[in-house]
């Protein structure tokens, strides 16, 4: 027979012996455990999780969605992944920053050799990013050797993902892949491409504003909100590789 272990839910309140190894996205099964918002992820003894991760000691596990910062955070950064998908697939020798919070969202720029962005570029990219939502895609997430991940990304051009990867010095490095795109972030995404129905691109300045759920009602987006003396702050630092 298979090892069971003691896990408590935090959301239930309840304590059950699940089979040793059972994923994250079973043992919300096992639970029945219902929330306004789709799960994102979880804190497993306070340490964030992904719904993927395997339940071998006995936890303590909290399930979590948009309406906690890190369920929001895992949902910016999936966003952040989806316009990177759009933005390369439409164009291809444009490069991508994504660099501050701002006005609500998060200020990007797409810079190429003798491109300015229009207004219908913005849209044809919000276009692209609703039908890879709609694709419903999974992110996933890859552990490798970080000379391999190194190699993998000087072919995507991602420079500036390497440069850091160097700098921590690690044997293996995590990245998460998307239908053929690959990319680094500072923390887990959410499952798939089909939770992130809600968000907003506008043209804003000299380069676009994505914008993101509101924490207190994640089915509307945060309101485009203008700030010229804020912006004024960063000059020439809004730029996207």
């Amino acid at each position: 027979m298979k090892k069971t272990l003691a896990v408590n839910c935090v959301n239930t309140g309840s304590t059950k012996l699940i089979p040793n190894g059972t994923p994250l996205n079973k043992v919300i099964e096992e639970f029945g455990v219902k929330m306004k918002n789709p799960i994102l992820g979880a804190l497993v003894n306070n340490v964030m999780e992904e719904l993927t991760f395997e339940v071998f000691h006995p936890i303590s596990v909290q399930f979590i969605d948009i309406t906690h910062p890190d369920g929001m955070r895992m949902y910016v950064r999936g966003l952040s992944f989806v316009l990177y998908k759009a933005v390369h697939e439409l164009f291809p020798d444009a490069q991508l920053r994504i660099d501050h919070s701002i006005s609500k969202g998060i200020y990007c720029k797409i810079t190429a050799p003798n491109y300015d962005l229009t207004e219908q570029d913005v849209a044809a990219i919000k276009q692209r990013m609703q039908e890879i939502v709609e694709s419903d895609l999974p992110f996933i997430r890859i552990e490798e050797e970080t000379e391999e991940v190194i190699r993998k990304f000087e072919l995507h051009g991602l420079t500036d993902k390497i440069s850091l990867m160097k700098h921590r010095g690690r044997n293996f490095s995590s990245y998460y892949k998307l239908d053929g795109h690959i990319n680094a972030f500072y923390g887990y995404l959410v499952p798939s491409s089909g939770m992130l129905k809600v968000f907003d691109l506008n043209k804003y300045f000299n380069g676009l504003l994505l914008q993101v759920p509101q924490a207190n009602n994640p089915k509307k987006v945060e309101p485009l909100v203008i700030q010229n003396k804020l912006f004024e702050i960063f000059p020439g630092v809004f730029t996207m590789d």
